[in-house]
Formats: C-alpha cells, sequence, structure tokens
C-alpha cells in the first residue's frame, strides 16, 4: 500500500514537469540499460523500437511518465531530482510577471521578515477577500528564505470557481488552490510578483507597503520600456490605439507578422500610435526561443512556457534591473514616456481622484514639464471642451464668453426672452442651459445673439475658456513632487484652458487686496477688538438690514447718487462710498458698477468698481448661513466676467453680506488674474467692521 502510495505521488509530482524534463529525466535512468528501455517502451506502447532514443525525443510527456513507472523502484537520487525538479517547475506554468518600485522602503533583516511577514499576512488576509466579493481568500505564506539577490516568499491562496450545478441546474462553486511567488530586490529597492491574478497582486502590493512602510509603484510597461528592454526586433505582433486619430485613420488597430519591426508599416504603426498589449520571441530564459505577452494596461508580463522557478527569478531579475534603468534614463529625456510608465493608481498625491481625472493631470503634467523645459507658456493636450469636461469636469469652472465681431462685447442676450443670459454647465455629460429661459441648450452660439443685435460666431471649443480649481492644481504640484519631476505650476501663475490648450499665465504683480490694505479702511479695527455686542449687533445689520438696493421709490441714479450728500437710507454701497468718498450707481442697462472710488497704492491711482449683492439674495447652507457658490450666485459671476473684460476698469471690488465659497472666490481671483487686474473683497465680517464705524457717525 505504502508503495503504491509512494508511486501516485511520484506520477503526481511527474505531472508538474514539462516534456523537455521528462525525456531527459527517463533517458538518464534507462542509460545504462537499453535492453530494460527496449523491453519498457513496447509495454506501453505495444511496439519493437530498434533505436529507443529515437522513440524517447518524440515521447510525449504520458509515455515518459509510463516509463519511469514501468521501470520499478526508483534510486533515491533519482527521487531527489524529482522532488527537486518539482518545485522548481510547481510555479512555473506559463508564469505572468508583475514588476514594481519600492519608494523610500526601510528594509529589514531577513530573520525579522521571516519572523514576522507570515503573521502579518496572516492578520490581513480576511482584506483580500472582502475587496473581491469572496473570490479569493485563505492567502498564506508558505515559505521565506533568501536567494541569492533577493528575498522570496512562496505563497498561495484559493480561488473560486463558479459553475452551474450539473445535476441540480443550479449556480454553485468550489474554490481551487493558486500559487505564487514574491521576489524582494533589496539592491533595486523592487519587487517582483509572479502571480495570475491582478486583484491579488495589488493585495500583495498593499501588504508590502504597509509592512515596510513605503509606496508601491507598479510599472506600466510602456511601449518605449519594452522596446528598449526587449528589442524592437522581438515584436510579432500589437494592440495598438490612437487616442487623436486623423479624419482618414482608424483609432485601434491590430497587426502582427513574424517580421513585424522589418516591415514599413509595423514601424510606422508602432512610432505613431499608442500599443496597449503585443506579443514577443525572445531568447535568454532557456536554450529555446521563449513567446512572452506585455499587457501595457496594467503592467503584466505572460511567460508563454513552462519554466524552472529559478529561471524565472534570473530572468525578472535582470528585466527588472533594465526597467528600473530605461525609467531613470527617461525621466530625464522623455518625461512623456516616463510617467506613462508609472501606473497612475499608485500616485498617492491622486488617491482620491478618478481615474479619468488622473489622466488629465498626467496629460498637463507631460506637457507642463516639455512647455517649461522650452521656455514657452503655451500647453498643447488636443482636449475637447466636452472631453475635458466629462474627465475632469468637477475639477474645473467652464465659462462661455463669446465675443462680438462687431462691437466686441461679451454680454449675452437670450432670443427666446430677450433678457441678459448666461450658460450654465451642469450634468455628467455636458448639458449647457440658459439662465434666462431656462431651455437646454444644443446649439450656444446661435441661442445668443449680442446686445448690438449682431450674431455671435464660432462653435463651443472656440467660445469657452475654463479654469482648475486650487484642488486640482494641488494635485498636479504634489504629483510634481512625489515622481520628482522639474516643473511645476509656481504660486503666481494661473492654468487658462481654451480652444483645446492651456495657457500657463504668469501674474508678476500683487492682484489680491484685503479691504484693509485700501488706505480709506487702513483703521478699521478689528472685528476681534469691537466690543462683543456691538460686533454681533453689526453683523446682524449686514444679514437682515443692509441691501444692494433701497425701497424702489428712492432707488433712481439721481437718487443714489445724491444720497451721500442727503441721507435717505442705508445700504451696502453707501457704506463703503462713506468712507472712500465713492460714487453710488443705480442698476441700469449701462451700469458701470454699483459704486465706485478711486485710491492710491504704492503711488498708482485705482479706479475701484465695485459690485455689490446683499446677504439675503445668496442661497442657504446646511447649516442655516446664506454663502454665494458656483451655481448660484445672483449673477454675480456673470457681472464679474463682464467687469472683468472691461477694457474701461482695471481694479475691481465685490461686495457680499454673504459670504463667497472658497471655489466661486478662487474663480473670480482667477478670471481677474487672465487680465492682469486687481480685486478686494469685502464679505460679511469685513462689512460688519466697517458698518460699526459707520454707524457711530
Amino acid at each position: 500500500m505504502n508503495e503504491t502510495m509512494e508511486e501516485l505521488e511520484t506520477i503526481r509530482k511527474l505531472r508538474f514537469l514539462p516534456r523537455e524534463e521528462l525525456v531527459r529525466l527517463t533517458t538518464k535512468l534507462y542509460s545504462f540499460d537499453d535492453d530494460k528501455l527496449i523491453k519498457s517502451i513496447k509495454k506501453i506502447s505495444g511496439k519493437k523500437i530498434r533505436k529507443p532514443d529515437s522513440f524517447l525525443q518524440k515521447c510525449n510527456p504520458e509515455n515518459c511518465i509510463a516509463l519511469i513507472c514501468e521501470y520499478g523502484s526508483l534510486p533515491e537520487k533519482v527521487t531527489n531530482v524529482i522532488d527537486s525538479l518539482y518545485n522548481e517547475y510547481l510555479y512555473g506554468v506559463n508564469p505572468t510577471i508583475y514588476f514594481s518600485q519600492l519608494i523610500l522602503i526601510n528594509w529589514k533583516d531577513f530573520e525579522e521578515i521571516n519572523s514576522e511577514f507570515p503573521d502579518f499576512i496572516k492578520q490581513n488576509s480576511d482584506a483580500l477577500s472582502a475587496e473581491n466579493e469572496e473570490k479569493y481568500k485563505n492567502f498564506e505564506a508558505l515559505q521565506i528564505f533568501p536567494e541569492k539577490r533577493v528575498i522570496e516568499i512562496l505563497f498561495q491562496y484559493q480561488r473560486r470557481i463558479d459553475y452551474v450545478d450539473p445535476e441540480t441546474a443550479t449556480p454553485s462553486f468550489v474554490y481551487t488552490l493558486e500559487e505564487g511567488i514574491i521576489w524582494l530586490a533589496k539592491d533595486l529597492n523592487a519587487l517582483i510578483i509572479k502571480c495570475s491574478e491582478y486583484s491579488v497582486t495589488s493585495f500583495i502590493n498593499k501588504l508590502v507597503s504597509e509592512y515596510f512602510t513605503c509606496r508601491v509603484r507598479r510599472f506600466t510597461l510602456h511601449k518605449n520600456v519594452i522596446n528598449s528592454v526587449l528589442g524592437k526586433e522581438s515584436i510579432r505582433s500589437g494592440n495598438y490605439v490612437n487616442p487623436i486619430p486623423e479624419p482618414n485613420e482608424v483609432k485601434r488597430k491590430s497587426i502582427g507578422d513574424e517580421y513585424l519591426m522589418e516591415k514599413s508599416e509595423g514601424r510606422n504603426t508602432d512610432e505613431r500610435y499608442d500599443r496597449t498589449s503585443s506579443f514577443h520571441r525572445i531568447t535568454g530564459i532557456t536554450n529555446y526561443q521563449t513567446g512572452l505577452n506585455v499587457n501595457s494596461s496594467v503592467g503584466k508580463i505572460s511567460l508563454r512556457a513552462h519554466l524552472k522557478k529559478s529561471d524565472i527569478r534570473e530572468w525578472s531579475l535582470k528585466t527588472i534591473q533594465q526597467v528600473i534603468g530605461e525609467m531613470a534614463t527617461l525621466k530625464k529625456s522623455d518625461i512623456d514616456t516616463y510617467f506613462k510608465g508609472i501606473e497612475l493608481g499608485d500616485i498617492l498625491a491622486l488617491k482620491t481622484v478618478n481615474n479619468s481625472a488622473k489622466e488629465v493631470i498626467r496629460d498637463i503634467i507631460i506637457a507642463l514639464n516639455k512647455a517649461k523645459s522650452k521656455g514657452i507658456l503655451s500647453i498643447s493636450t488636443h482636449y475637447s471642451v466636452e472631453d475635458l469636461y466629462l474627465k475632469a469636469g468637477r475639477f474645473f469652472n467652464f465659462f462661455f464668453i463669446p465675443m462680438c465681431s462687431s462691437c466686441g462685447s461679451i454680454s449675452l442676450k437670450c432670443k427666446e426672452t430677450g433678457d441678459f443670459g448666461s450658460v450654465l454647465f451642469n450634468g455628467r455629460s455636458l448639458t449647457l442651459t440658459c439662465e434666462a429661459c431656462k431651455e437646454t441648450i444644443t446649439n450656444a452660439t446661435g441661442h445668443f445673439e449680442c446686445v448690438c443685435g449682431n450674431q455671435f460666431e464660432g462653435d463651443l471649443d472656440e467660445n469657452i475658456i475654463a479654469f482648475p480649481t486650487q484642488e486640482f492644481i494641488s494635485f498636479i504640484n504634489s504629483t510634481v513632487e512625489e515622481i520628482e519631476l522639474t516643473y511645476k505650476l509656481e504660486p503666481n501663475e494661473i492654468l487658462k484652458f481654451s480652444n483645446g490648450d492651456f495657457e500657463i499665465i504668469p501674474t508678476n504683480y500683487k492682484y489680491l487686496y484685503f479691504f484693509d490694505e485700501l488706505p480709506a479702511f487702513r483703521n478699521i479695527p478689528r472685528l476681534e477688538d469691537i466690543d462683543p455686542q456691538i460686533a454681533k449687533t453689526q453683523i446682524s445689520n449686514v444679514e437682515q438690514y443692509l441691501q444692494e438696493i433701497c425701497k424702489k421709490e428712492n432707488y433712481s441714479d439721481h437718487n443714489c447718487r445724491n444720497c451721500l450728500i442727503e441721507r435717505k437710507g442705508d445700504c451696502l454701497q453707501r457704506i463703503i462710498a462713506y468712507f472712500t468718498n465713492g460714487e453710488l450707481h443705480a442698476h441700469s442697462g449701462v451700469e458701470f458698477g454699483d459704486v465706485s472710488f478711486r485710491q492710491t497704492i504704492d503711488g498708482s491711482s485705482y479706479n475701484i468698481v465695485c459690485l455689490a449683492k446683499s446677504y439675503n439674495e445668496a442661497p442657504i447652507m446646511s447649516g442655516g448661513d446664506r454663502k454665494y457658490t458656483m451655481k448660484k450666485n445672483s449673477g454675480l459671476l456673470n457681472q464679474v466676467v463682464e467687469t472683468v473684460f472691461d477694457g474701461r476698469i482695471d481694479f475691481i471690488g465685490i461686495i457680499s453680506g454673504a459670504d463667497l465659497d472658497p471655489r466661486l472666490k478662487e474663480t473670480i481671483v482667477s478670471l481677474v488674474r487672465t487680465q492682469s487686474k486687481k480685486i478686494v473683497f469685502f464679505e460679511k465680517r469685513d462689512i460688519a467692521r466697517i458698518s460699526s464705524q459707520y454707524f457711530k457717525q
């Protein structure tokens, strides 16, 4: 019985060996007894063979195993060889490899890793199942041992296979055992994972990152990197995509040929298209050519062969060393390939950003570094307005600003209502709504006309500008720092999108002022220096009493001008004008701000034109307070756009009884900076400080 069990165990192990090893093992086993080999061949095949060597060279795996079993009791040295080969080839059937670099890793001694890491894995094993809806379970380390330049960790896990039960015709499942290897290369600060499941490799990356307190950065294996490491001549076929094809070009194509890179079509396609995957034939792993697939989308290499574990390890170490070296070179010479060679999901700065917005950030950073290295300010990305909105719309503020070719105005008049209008951008897809008639717009330039009656020209891409939010800018700069590139956006630079390209606009001047930096308000006390009861009363005044306009019977351009001489009431504008000797303006079709005043700052005189909005016009927020936002600002943003593009105005003021949402405020500042103008904000607490002195008079 014991002998039978041993034979079964031997057969099981032999079935994990490739045909070449089985032939070699059989030949060696019978090397001193040709007669016995001939008899064994006749017994398993029923044929009398004169040249047993010839038979063995063509022998299939099952016949080789049968010949080994027919030999009888195997010598101990043979069983040892079988055990050794089994351990080598167990992990080598069409292995799939993933390469990563370890950033800021704190390496530990082997003894410490050997004693701690298995328990660490055990403690976190349930996360693999939870993150993948129980598709995988029972992940565990089997062995950890040093192997030349690396630490080798053998692991196993169970993978669920779903099927329909043939007896009950109902869905069922069973778990199968899968095995893999982790190689930690200390001298390269590198991680190599041999595993067939991408989700499991992501789990391993997380384990390594947490245990060693480091960042794991996967390589996507960009075509230029693979061409350098494996050689262009190794390519036999490829799948390609062109993100921005010409009208007569296809977006995707697949081509293949035994001599692909020797053909002009193969070379041209590989140069002009992005390569998503490819098949290669290489030498250097074994004595034979080895086929391998490269998937650049997830940085996966699949070797199409049954290989020894040691051969996989040595080839992987050699390859990742070349990849790391190539990436270091590309970082200085080819920023495009370098950045696209890094898995975006591994960039810590972009952890909370959706995948499509990550791509926009990457493209901007690449173009930004290319442009700044050449000393230019235009960044070409070839995005349309719709592309940018769909990919990263929540990180941008969009404006429809057509300019009349007749009078130069940017004021929009809705053809449906005759009222002044503007465009709202909303929805997951790019949807434009006219604020005047509330209708969805399909042709923006056709929906509006200029106040002079002239028709606007151009399409959407020609008439829309967009500004990234400060959050988006911080993502760009944090990513640049994380992957150690040279150029980022400086505090004095803003990014403007129009006509498919971005423009870097330097603003080397003081553009934003606090209200108490203006000479007229330098003696206004701080809120904390005002009696608390008075401060509370003044904030209440701003919220309940001070409006943008007076009662209708008092409200006219004549009365507003005379109000400064003969006080007829109190409004937001009058309080500001009182301290500045400014002029009040009633609303009209040719309104030039609500109040304007002149101030001398650093020896230069400025006429500051202000727009006013009361507290009660602002929408109510969740906490009960009111605040102006990007979507609900009572027309303030439209007024700002018109004022910013008014050539007569170089300094703008915003007087608001309600505070402005940070995104609205930063958008207004961006608009002001693009036209090299200045701005000052008077918000609720500022006005309360000013009114505390006003009502003393």
